[in-house]
Formats: structure tokens, C-alpha cells, sequence
């Protein structure tokens, strides 16, 4: 038959040989699409968490094989697919942290295009969404604490950020508060680790550095970086995706840092080329997210530990700390959840 699905079927899906999405007639009904739903409900729905999910397939690990005209065929540069490949090197490892049942992990390497295909779709929703869909009656929005996190990474082999003072300066400097009410409209709390707070290893005492332009401004001048005549201490270069909610937050950094004399240049990147430049360090500064990696302990050895650079894992700023590397070496082998979590180390 022309279609892969009966129209009756809640479903949809993406066929490479014909370069077609297919939306049954069962997919487009009550509770998933109607047309007096309210117009960010269908969005939500059908635009990005189907639509979007569906369209993502055509450039997954086997949409990706077959050009416009359906046809299987390698039309894609050497160096585009490189870095394709290295993006999803990144999401088999996120997905292969994902436990099924307790004890259990799934493969990362055999889910691969259903899962790039839902960060496709998911990375479509806005927390503006979200409040137009608290706001309409007859729809209950249940929300609960979550375990992302987004991050600001930092490359400690470049001259000015190998500094530990101008790295706490940032910190200072960044008002998160703000950024968590006009950003994302409330729908976050600042980070304090990268481990979520009702995780059985988070320490809720660990040092923070809450906003404090003046502390941020003391630091830059013990560390020698005075400000110049047109205000600038000096430049920094901020790497994001080309998502909106990235690119905002970029301009809201720089806002932020201007105060305290640092000059923040923005980057956004397609996602290949993102992808490519951190893993390779070739950065100051980028801006990212963990989703769901970072519910174990082990996270900490991936993107710290100095024999985790990339490829190897994910330590792309090049962190080292002889400390912290036998302090994880050991927690690989530890057993006893008192010693781990009461090891400590001194920054560097």
C-alpha cells in the first residue's frame, strides 16, 4: 500500500526512501491534536514533540544515509559527517547512562536515532510554553523537581581563564537568579553541583558564590587585570548552539560580566561545528546542558578526572588535579557510600 500505517493508527513516522513524514488520521485526534485545542498545545504536541521528532529522523544515524530523492547514497561531506559522528558519540554515552530497571542500562548504540530524534523534538519546547499551557483551563501542568542542568564550561589551558581568581570572578559576576526568572520564567534554582539535590552523594554545603559584582571586581584587580580606558579589563569568547534559549542566555552573560569590565564575544554554532570545536578544546568559553548523566556519581570522574579529555570523556576544559584524580580513581572501586561522599580535595 502507499502507507505504512492504517489511518487509524496512533503513530507516525519518517520513511528515508520516500523522504515523507506520515501522520495518521489517529494521530491527529483528542488528546494529542484537535483543532480547538489551544494553539501551544498542538505546538507542543504535534509541532515538536512529533513533528519534530519525525523530521529529526532524516538526519539521525539512517536518515542521514539517504539524500533528498530517497536515495541511499553519501551526500554529505567528510568533514560534516565527522562531526555528526562525534555529536552522536556524545548522545549514545548521555543515553547508555539511562537505567531501564534498577541495575540495568540501556544501550546507547542501538537506540541512537529514536533518541537524537526525541532531543530533536524535545529541544523545541519553551518555558513560555509551558506558562501559556498553565494558564488554559481544562489542562493540568504537573511539574516536579528535574535533574538538568545547564552549565557554563571553562578551557583551564587558556591564559586568562587558568586563573582561579578570574574564574571565580565570573561566577560572582553572573546574577543567576535573574537569568532563572526572565530566562526560563521561574522554572529552575541555581546549581550548586552537578548532582541534583535529592541524590543520595549531593552535599548541600559545598562553597557557592552567589551574585556579588564587587567581590567579582576585587578579584579581576588582585589578579592584575585592571580596567582600560573604555571600561574593558578584557575579551572573552562564549560558544552556544544556534538554539534561542542559548543564544539568549549569551546575550544576558555579556550584559551581566560588562559590569565588572570583561567583554564577552558571542559564537553560536551549528551543532556539528559546536560539537566539534569542545571536543577538540578549541574554546574559552561554552554553554551547555547534562540530561540525566549526571544522576551518578560517576559523572564527576567523566568530566574531571585529567584521563577523561576527549575523546576518552568529557573533560573538554581540560581540568587537572592529581587530588581529584585518585579521589576518583578510588570512588570507581569504593563501596561504602560514607567515604565517598566525605572525601575531599582542595581546589585548584
Amino acid at each position: 500500500t502507499e502507507w505504512g500505517m492504517t489511518p487509524p493508527t496512533v503513530n507516525a513516522y519518517y520513511d528515508p526512501s520516500m523522504n515523507e513524514i506520515v501522520l495518521p488520521a489517529g494521530e491527529l485526534q483528542p488528546p494529542f491534536f484537535s483543532r480547538d485545542f489551544y494553539a501551544p498545545v498542538n505546538l507542543g504536541d504535534e509541532g515538536a514533540n512529533t513533528i519534530g521528532h519525525e523530521i529529526t529522523h532524516g538526519f539521525d544515524d539512517e536518515g542521514s544515509q539517504f539524500d533528498g530523492e530517497g536515495n541511499l547514497r553519501d551526500w554529505w561531506t567528510k568533514d560534516t559527517k565527522t562531526k555528526f559522528d562525534e555529536a552522536t558519540k556524545c548522545v549514545q554515552h548521555q543515553y547508555s547512562e539511562y537505567e531501564a530497571v534498577p541495575g540495568v542500562k540501556l544501550n546507547g548504540e542501538l537506540t541512537s536515532g529514536e533518541n537524537i530524534a526525541d532531543i530533536g523534538g524535545v529541544n523545541s519546547l519553551t518555558p513560555d510554553m509551558v506558562l501559556a499551557l498553565v494558564k488554559q483551563p481544562g489542562i493540568i501542568v504537573e511539574q516536579q523537581p528535574g535533574t538538568v542542568i545547564a552549565y557554563i564550561s571553562l578551557n583551564f589551558d587558556d591564559p586568562i581563564l587558568a586563573h582561579r581568581e578570574v574564574r571565580q570572578a565570573l561566577a560572582y559576576a553572573t546574577d543567576r537568579a535573574t537569568l532563572i526568572q526572565y530566562l526560563l520564567r521561574g522554572q529552575a534554582q541555581p546549581a550548586a553541583s552537578l548532582l541534583p539535590p535529592n541524590h543520595w552523594a549531593y552535599d548541600p554545603n559545598v562553597k557557592s558564590y552567589g551574585y556579588n559584582p564587587a567581590e567579582a571586581n576585587r578579584l579581576l584587580e588582585v589578579r592584575g587585570f585592571p580596567r582600560g580606558r573604555d571600561g574593558v579589563r578584557f575579551h572573552l569568547t562564549l560558544k552556544t548552539s544556534t538554539e534561542e534559549s542559548a543564544r539568549l542566555l549569551g546575550q544576558a552573560l555579556a550584559d551581566q560580566w560588562k559590569s565588572v569590565g570583561v567583554a564577552l564575544d558571542l559564537r553560536p554554532l551549528e551543532t556539528a561545528t559546536f560539537f566539534s570545536d569542545i571536543s577538540r578544546g578549541s574554546f574559552q568559553l561554552y554553554t551547555y546542558r547534562w540530561v540525566g548523566a549526571n544522576n551518578d556519581p560517576d559523572i564527576f570522574n567523566y568530566v574531571f578526572n585529567s584521563k577523561k579529555m576527549p575523546p576518552d570523556g568529557a573533560n573538554r576544559g581540560h581540568y587537572r588535579n592529581p587530588a581529584l584524580d585518585a579521589l576518583l580513581d578510588q570512588q570507581g572501586v569504593e563501596t561504602d557510600r560514607a567515604k565517598i561522599t566525605t572525601s575531599s580535595i582542595k581546589p585548584r
